[in-house]
């Protein structure tokens, strides 16, 4: 069996909400996903700095393996 990689880099930000709130919402986010596609991989949590673009933001990484398929 062949397995493939799959990383979602996913971005949640907001200017109202506190980097507080954002980072439990990823919390929320990776157990979702961890549902979804159980991984031995842990999900990393970046809090970024606010900008004016995005205001306060997460970066959160989720990999995890599914088999690829083979043939036709």
């Amino acid at each position: 069996m062949v397995l493939e990689t799959v990383t979602n880099d996913i971005m949640i930000s907001s200017f109202t909400a506190s980097p507080d709130e954002l980072v439990r919402c990823s919390v929320g986010v990776a157990t979702a996903m961890q549902m979804l596609h159980p991984t031995p991989f842990p999900p990393v949590c970046v809090l970024n700095d606010y900008d004016d673009f995005f205001g306060n933001s997460v970066n959160l990484v989720f990999k995890y393996q599914k088999p690829v398929k083979r043939g036709g």
